[in-house]
């Protein structure tokens, strides 16, 4: 550049950008010109078209032109921090586009399966989802995804049937004022735990998460409908009892 001062069209024409992005630039003072010609043309010298290469630099790895001004204003500033984070950044993203497209791809299994499915019924379900994201860590949900698909879908049915004929069963022994501690009770007790366990495949964390979400969450909502917390209540007792 021989140190000669350039006029805003001959930097547009070596960098590929156009007078109106620099006049931009300079509006934000984000590249201020060098100084005036007499003519009131902007000019510019070395350390702009430098400064200008780095203001192109960081727009090509994500940065918005506020977080650039920032960048450059920094005496810190490294280029290479500044990648790594940007890094960080994008796998953070990547991380949530997996997590939303796997909860599009259940909601489309949802409506899939169940082509009756109401509306109500489909928020109570997103409504769950939603607390187990909560409750459950990412390698556990992904457990948890493995664990239903290797019991399938005949057999995930079945379960729910036995949890809904074992919830009735509890209901009418609490309704009868049954002892927690008596022998039917116990056998009940029993039942409920190796439904548990299937679920979970033994695994203690998910078990203990589990149980963080039945504490702290209604039972009738955490368990999308199938036990509200008076049963909840007397089946913990039996449970008590048999450990």
């Amino acid at each position: 550049m021989n140190d000669r001062l350039l006029k805003i069209g001959e930097l547009a024409e070596k960098t590929g950008l156009t007078n109106r992005t620099i006049r931009y630039y300079d509006e934000l003072d984000l590249l201020k010109p060098t100084k005036r010609s007499r003519s009131g043309y902007r000019l510019y010298g070395r350390d702009e078209l430098e400064r200008l290469q780095k203001i192109r630099s960081l727009k090509f790895i994500g940065l918005q032109l506020e977080e650039i001004k920032e960048c450059l204003e920094d005496e810190d500033y490294n280029l290479e921090k500044i990648i790594y984070r940007q890094m960080k950044q994008v796998r953070t993203e990547i991380e949530l586009g997996k997590e939303l497209y796997s909860r599009l791809k259940t909601i489309a299994n949802l409506l899939k399966s169940s082509e009756d499915l109401s509306t109500e019924e489909l928020l109570k379900t997103l409504n769950t989802m939603t607390k187990y994201e909560k409750y459950y860590t990412k390698d556990q949900l992904e457990y948890l995804e493995k664990r239903k698909q290797k019991l399938g879908e005949e057999r995930i049915k079945e379960v729910q049937q036995e949890w809904k004929e074992l919830i009735a069963e509890v209901r009418t022994e609490m309704e009868k004022d049954t002892d927690p501690n008596s022998e039917k009770m116990q056998e009940l007790a029993a039942r409920w735990e190796e439904l548990i366990q299937e679920f979970t495949g033994g695994n203690k964390e998910i078990r203990k998460s589990l149980s963080n979400m039945y504490s702290n969450e209604d039972t009738e909502e955490a368990s999308h409908g199938y036990v509200d917390n008076e049963t909840m209540q007397f089946i913990s007792k039996a449970m008590k009892k048999a450990d």
